[in-house]
C-alpha cells in the first residue's frame, strides 16, 4: 500500500477541523470515506495520528509533526496548480486589507499597477479580521498595527502621521487656515478606538492647555470622512495616507502643519510558511515603491 495525496489532504483537514463531519462537509464527501482515508494512512504509517474523544479529534505528538511537514507543502502544492492552471492574461491575485485603506489609498492607485502588470487581475477582499491566509486563499495583503503577527512576514511601508482635516468651506468660514488657536473651539470629530488622539495633537501644537472639544464619534474613518464631506460641521483628525487623494483634489483641506506620529504603521503581509508567487512579488515591489514616493514628509510638518 502506498500513501496518497487525497489521503494527505483529507488528514490535513480534519486536523483543521478537529472532526470528520466537518472535515467531510468542506471536501463534499460522507464522513466515512473521510475516516477511511485517515485510518489508512495510519496504516500505512504504523501509528495513530489522532486521539479519538467524545467530541473531537486531537492529533497524537506523530500526528502533529506529520501536520507541520505536509500542511506547508499541500498549500505549495496548490499554489502552484492554481498558477499553472490560469493563463498568463488571467494570473489571479488574492489582497486583503481594511476597507479604509482599500478605498482611500489602494484603489486610486492600482490604476498605475494594472497599467504596469495588465495580466494580473486583483481580487480585493476588505477585513480588520486577521485573516488566515491559507484558509482565506489570499496571497498578500497590508495590515495596520504595530507588526509581530505570529506565522506572517510582515515588511513596513510606512508608519501615518494624523493630520487635521476639514471641508474647505469650513476652514475659510472660520478662517482655519494655519490657525492652530482656532481649532481649540471647534467642534472635533474623533474615532472611537482612539479617543485621546485629540489631545496628542493639542499637546504638540502648544494647546495643551485647552480640552479638546470632541463631539461626534466614528468607528469607522470612511463614514468619518463621508460626513465631513457631507456637510457635518467640525475637523476631522485622520491618518494623512487615508486622505492624500481628497486634500490633492481639494475636497478637503489640511488646516495645519501641525500632526502627530500615528499609534501604528501600515505593513506588508504574507504567509510566512508560503514563498510569493509572481503577481504577488510584482505587487510587492509596485507597493513598496508607490509607498517610497507618496509618504516623504512634508519638511514644513510639526509635531513629534
Amino acid at each position: 500500500m502506498k500513501a496518497n495525496l487525497n489521503a494527505l489532504r483529507y488528514f490535513v483537514l480534519v486536523a483543521q477541523n478537529g472532526n470528520l463531519t466537518r472535515a467531510a462537509e468542506a471536501l463534499h464527501v460522507t464522513q466515512g470515506a473521510v475516516s477511511q482515508q485517515v485510518s489508512k494512512l495510519e496504516e500505512y504509517l504504523g501509528t495513530k495520528l489522532f486521539d479519538r474523544q467524545p467530541r473531537e479529534l486531537v492529533l497524537t505528538e506523530a500526528g502533529r509533526r506529520l501536520y507541520r511537514g505536509v500542511a506547508p507543502a499541500l498549500r505549495e502544492i496548490d499554489a502552484q496548480l492554481q498558477e499553472a492552471r490560469l493563463q498568463p492574461h488571467q494570473a489571479e491575485l488574492s489582497v486583503t486589507c481594511n476597507a479604509s485603506f482599500a478605498a482611500q489609498c489602494l484603489l486610486p492607485a492600482l490604476l498605475d499597477f494594472e497599467e504596469r502588470h495588465p495580466q494580473v487581475r486583483i481580487r480585493m477582499e476588505t477585513t480588520t479580521r486577521l485573516v488566515d491566509f491559507a484558509a482565506a486563499g489570499i496571497d498578500i495583503g497590508v495590515r495596520c498595527g504595530n507588526g509581530g503577527w505570529p506565522g506572517i512576514r510582515s515588511e513596513k511601508l510606512c508608519v501615518d502621521r494624523l493630520v487635521v482635516v476639514a471641508a474647505p468651506e469650513f476652514a475659510q468660514r472660520h478662517q482655519l487656515l494655519g490657525n492652530e488657536a482656532a481649532v481649540a473651539g471647534m467642534a472635533l470629530l474623533y474615532d472611537l478606538e482612539n479617543p485621546t488622539e485629540w489631545r496628542e495633537w493639542f499637546a504638540a501644537a502648544g494647546l495643551q492647555d485647552h480640552e479638546p472639544k470632541t463631539t461626534r464619534g466614528f468607528n469607522d474613518t470612511l463614514v468619518l470622512l463621508r460626513a465631513l464631506r457631507a456637510g457635518v460641521e467640525g475637523l476631522a483628525l485622520v491618518g494623512r495616507q487615508l486622505v492624500c487623494h481628497e486634500l490633492a483634489a481639494g475636497e478637503l483641506v489640511q488646516v495645519s502643519e501641525v500632526s502627530v506620529e500615528a499609534g501604528y504603521a501600515y505593513y506588508l503581509v504574507s504567509a510566512e510558511d508560503r514563498p510569493l508567487s509572481e503577481p504577488a512579488r510584482q505587487f510587492r515591489t509596485w507597493l513598496m515603491s508607490w509607498f517610497a514616493d507618496n509618504t516623504n514628509p512634508d519638511p514644513a510638518t510639526r509635531g513629534p
